[in-house]
């Protein structure tokens, strides 16, 4: 298996190897969650975001503009180990890495909200309800980039301001400094597609600029299947559970429809529409006018741990 199938399988087996509080379990985390999620989840983890800080401010941590640590009495606080807010935050926001999501649990272990007299009475099920993840922020994590980029961003680079919640969190140096990578580079060629190249899904009947753009994925490998058609090992994460993160499937992959413009120039014809590059219809969505397109991988992976671009504290 390639980097981005590790990767995943990274959140679906998380140790969290801490000797002293102590906290040695193995948690899975597996759950969906997007900003476009019809349930209560957004408005739940940010509920606990702000229960759980409040809890570590009576444990008197201190905090130092983005990074925070233990006082020297607390089995917290042995070692002067860094916690960083931003990282904290992504976590509650449904874009954490591992890392980060290991922090966060070893915080709420600490500051009581496991447990009896806790928020929830099992590490599970603080996991299950507030440990989430979405398709863009796993890409954005597998790359080390910014994980709450919207897919548009990638597929055209248009529409790359944040929205206000993520303004309230303060972590949006990571999205400016992924700019930079906008938008990701057609594929035209299935010879060209290799490992960690992306896969963006395209609801080409939808006249949005943002809405038409829907899931993101990763390719782990590729290889031919005779027939004309390839073997291609899809990572995403796309709903809840590991079945779900991992789609190895034989695809048709041909020359990308175009994709129609949207709206009128300034004298009433059609605006033009975009060639993009190869791709495959999703299966059983073809008459739903649904195609994944190719897309060159925007750098080369190199999986988030703390922060983003080599700084822990982003």
């Amino acid at each position: 298996m390639g980097e981005a199938y590790q990767y995943v399988s990274s959140y679906h087996t998380l140790p969290l190897n801490d000797k002293d509080l102590p906290a040695m379990q193995t948690v899975s985390v597996q759950r969906y969650y997007s900003s476009e999620s019809k349930d209560d989840t957004r408005a739940r983890c940010k509920k606990e975001r702000e229960a759980l800080w409040g809890a570590l401010v009576k444990l008197k941590v201190e905090l130092y503009s983005t990074t925070f640590y233990f006082p020297a009495t607390d089995v917290l606080g042995k070692t002067e180990e860094p916690f960083y807010k931003n990282g904290y935050n992504r976590v509650f926001a449904g874009r954490g890495s591992p890392m980060e999501i290991r922090d966060v649990l070893r915080l709420a272990i600490r500051a009581g909200r496991i447990g009896k007299g806790g928020v929830r009475p099992t590490l599970d099920a603080y996991v299950y309800d507030f440990m989430t993840l979405d398709c863009n922020g796993f890409m954005g994590n597998l790359f080390n980039l910014s994980p709450h980029m919207h897919i548009a961003n990638w597929a055209t680079g248009d529409g790359t301001k944040s929205d206000d919640y993520y303004d309230d969190i303060g972590w949006l140096e990571a999205d400016k400094m992924t700019k930079g990578y906008l938008p990701l580079k057609p594929i035209l060629s299935v010879g060209d597609i290799t490992p960690c190249d992306v896969i963006i899904t395209v609801k080409r009947n939808v006249m949005l600029s943002m809405g038409r753009f829907v899931h993101i994925a990763v390719v782990d490998g590729i290889s031919p299947a005779g027939n004309g058609k390839h073997y291609v090992q899809v990572v995403e994460w796309g709903g809840h559970g590991a079945d779900k993160h991992y789609a190895p499937d034989t695809f048709e992959i041909i020359d990308g429809p175009e994709l129609p413009g949207i709206g009128k120039k300034k004298d009433g014809t059609p605006k033009n529409g975009k060639k993009l590059g190869v791709g495959f219809w999703e299966k059983g969505k073809e008459k739903d006018n649904i195609f994944r397109y190719f897309f060159k991988k925007p750098c080369e992976a190199n999986p988030a741990t703390w922060g983003r671009f080599g700084l822990e504290d982003v």
